[in-house]
């Protein structure tokens, strides 16, 4: 297990932020939730968290308005972006380091998945 990190992770969807929250808890990790991209400028500022995870497609804010709105207050905080919409073909890896997150998780993924991801950012 690695040290604990504290962790931001913004989804509308209340199911994937409780999945969310148990998995990265039970790896050792504070996690903080947020249902929407309100306030996550704040909350970001106000936790310095050591990573994002943000959902791409949310209401009424969208994740990549979130994600740019984080990136100006807070460049160097590693982002990883979530999303089940996933064109074929695309590189949305590729695609995440161009919006300014460092990686990307497709949904549905697996605890191991997830694990992967964040260690390999963290």
């Amino acid at each position: 297990m690695s040290a604990t990190k504290r962790i931001l992770v913004i989804d509308d969807d209340r199911d994937t932020l409780e999945l969310l929250q148990i998995l990265l808890e039970a790896e050792g990790h504070e996690v903080v939730t947020l249902a929407s991209g309100e306030g996550a400028v704040e909350q970001l500022q106000r936790l310095a968290p050591d990573l994002v995870l943000l959902d791409v497609v949310m209401r009424p804010y969208h994740g990549l308005d979130v994600l740019r709105d984080l990136r100006a207050v807070a460049p160097r905080v590693p982002v990883i972006l979530l999303s089940g919409l996933v064109r074929q073909g695309e590189d949305m890896r590729e695609v995440a380091r161009l919006l300014g997150a460092c990686d990307f998780l497709e949904k549905p993924f697996d605890a191991q998945q997830l694990f992967d991801v964040v260690n390999r950012v963290l």
